[in-house]
């Protein structure tokens, strides 16, 4: 029995030493697809709190642990505490962001990190930072000791449109991050000026060129089945010329049929649109020369003025030249007994004929010229007037009609 004992008791510790060897495998296996060092964290600024956490998670996915679960457990004491990342598989080149938080409640603001801040010391600024997806919330902001100038409060635009933290992670596209906000916020009653809002993100995320505003835009038509692509459109491009004054907008928001054009003294003259997206507002340069009111132009006297078309800081021009209407011909030789109707070039509705010598030519109030005997004679022409009246004199007792504010013309008629 003693010699059947020893041999069972020598293959017994072979057996526990083999299993432990395997045991001691399988935990450095784990250990060698994970990541080797800790991140620490310095909690000077916070009190009254026993324990810490680390919550991982890499840009795009799913937290590693749960938050504030065991895994997440961080050693410590007192302002100084560490979290083990060596069961964490950190890969190089992926972008990672890291909260630290206490069991009453007080966390620090998403920092960016990578394999590289492994190592490093976090540590708390005593500022605030607006939670991007809650307006109401605050964390407290949090930078690297060592990696500051890489990593460190991530910057993000808030539900109502504010910009908070400092560093995107490393392949973190400025273009996503806008058009997923837009997506989401771009029609939230909250945020009362997203021109404004847009304008800063462009300047703050690099948004520099037409073609960036173009790339954010399919971005968010990839993503989104349900968008208004016209309101789009128009938002995004008034807010790249509201950050860059005097830069083409990357979207027709609207477009004129032409830059210049020839208006006649009293005489409305509608703005002609390639495009119009509604929504427009409008100044003239000199409103004693032409004002305009709901795109329509009121020249007032000859003379030349710029009207400025514009939606926002989207802006076109339109150079006006203001002429007294003209007669088509000046002369003009009829046959007795035949008529022939004058002609005015930018005349109004508003116009008065009369004939020097009603024996040689009479004129309806309509223009037409009707040649009764050989002669020559004039017919004055007021055109264009503000306005029409008939004034009955006390003396005579006679009607005339007289026209306030007209141009006068004279046609010279020859009767053969």
């Amino acid at each position: 029995m003693n010699l059947f004992k020893k041999p069972l008791a020598i293959v017994l510790t072979l057996m526990i030493i083999l299993s432990c060897a395997v045991v001691a495998s399988a935990v450095e296996s784990k250990t060698a697809t994970g990541s080797q060092g800790s991140i620490n964290f310095n909690a000077s600024g916070w009190k009254n709190f026993s324990e810490v956490y680390c919550h991982i998670w890499k840009r795009g996915s799913e937290a590693f642990y749960s938050w504030q679960s065991r895994k997440e457990k961080c050693k410590g004491s007192g302002a100084n505490w560490s979290y083990d990342v060596s069961g964490i598989d950190l890969q190089d080149g992926e972008d990672y962001c890291v909260i630290f938080s206490t069991n009453i409640g007080q966390q620090t603001y998403d920092a960016t990190f990578s394999k590289s801040c492994i190592g490093d010391t976090l540590k708390l600024t005593g500022n605030k930072i607006e939670n991007p997806f809650d307006s109401a919330k605050r964390a407290d902001e949090a930078v690297w000791t060592k990696n500051s100038g890489s990593y460190g409060p991530h910057l993000a635009l808030t539900s109502i449109g504010n910009i908070v933290g400092e560093y995107l992670c490393p392949h973190e596209s400025a273009i996503e991050v806008i058009g997923d906000w837009l997506s989401d916020y771009y029609k939230s009653a909250e945020i009362k000026n997203k021109v404004v809002v847009l304008a800063n993100a462009f300047k703050r995320f690099g948004i520099k060129t037409a073609q960036n505003v173009k790339d954010i835009f399919d971005y968010i038509c990839n993503k989104e089945t349900d968008k208004d692509e016209s309101f789009m459109k128009e938002l995004l491009s008034e807010a790249f010329v509201t950050a860059y004054p005097g830069k083409t907008a990357p979207f027709t928001v609207f477009s004129l049929k032409k830059d210049k054009a020839t208006v006649y003294v009293h005489k409305t003259y509608k703005i002609q649109f390639e495009k119009n997206s509604g929504g427009l507002t409008y100044k003239s340069s000199d409103k004693s020369v032409a004002d305009v009111k709901n795109g329509k132009i009121y020249p007032n006297k000859t003379g030349k003025v710029t009207i400025s078309v514009s939606k926002g800081n989207i802006s076109k021009k339109l150079k006006v030249t203001v002429k007294n209407p003209y007669l088509k011909n000046k002369k003009i030789t009829i046959k007795k007994g035949s008529a022939k109707k004058i002609k005015i070039i930018g005349k109004n509705n508003k116009t008065i004929y009369y004939s020097k010598n009603k024996k040689i030519a009479k004129v309806s109030s309509s223009g037409k010229v009707k040649a009764l005997k050989k002669g020559t004679t004039k017919i004055n022409i007021l055109t264009n007037g503000t306005s029409i009246e008939k004034v009955t004199s006390l003396e005579t007792g006679k009607t005339k009609t007289t026209m306030h504010d007209g141009v006068l013309l004279v046609l010279t008629v020859k009767v053969k």
